[in-house]
């Protein structure tokens, strides 16, 4: 189990890395202001307990510091290969506002989106 989640930190700081930590607090704090003003918390700005910030044990921790993992006193020795431009995809990020997440009853959904440019 532990291993299990050490590694996935690890591959979501590689996709940090690839993207900005900027951009991912940007994605998440924008996402969390929306589901928020549909009456859900917004996650940005709650701590992530029961977990102190383990560099100023005083501090919860936050969202916003996991997207620095150095500032959290580690940093990776390897991580995941950075796939070629041609292999990756465009991101594309598509907010569904009116689509109330706690009321789908824990069921999946396959959702197919056609972008136009």
């Amino acid at each position: 189990f532990f291993l299990h989640h050490c590694n996935v930190d690890r591959i979501y700081e590689k996709h940090v890395q690839m993207e900005s930590p900027e951009e991912c607090a940007w994605e998440f704090a924008n996402r969390q202001e929306q589901l928020a003003e549909d009456g859900e918390p917004n996650r940005y700005k709650e701590p992530l307990e029961p977990f102190n910030h383990p560099l100023k044990p005083k501090d919860p921790l936050m969202p916003a510091d996991t997207l620095h993992t150095e500032r959290l006193g580690y940093k990776y020795d390897r991580l995941p290969f950075t796939p070629a431009v041609k292999d990756r995809p465009e991101p594309v990020f598509a907010a569904f506002r009116k689509v109330k997440v706690l009321d789908l009853d824990f069921k999946s959904y396959m959702l197919h989106c056609f972008l136009l440019p």
